[in-house]
């Protein structure tokens, strides 16, 4: 069986003031730290959906 994935990434971020998405951590962003872990966990098609038109192409 193959398992497939839908991240959704984004938000508001009104009481942060910038996007989530794409603070770094040690290892990366938060989509690119999930997208490895679920790769590992043998999904093998990963779509990640942005909630904002300027971040599409991620």
């Amino acid at each position: 069986m193959e398992l497939g994935l839908i991240v959704l990434a984004g938000g508001k971020s009104s009481r942060m003031g910038k996007d989530k998405a794409f603070l770094q951590f040690s290892n990366g962003t938060m989509p690119e730290i999930i997208i490895k872990k679920t790769k590992e966990c043998g999904f093998k098609e990963i779509l990640l959906v942005p909630n904002d038109k300027e971040n599409e192409g991620y």
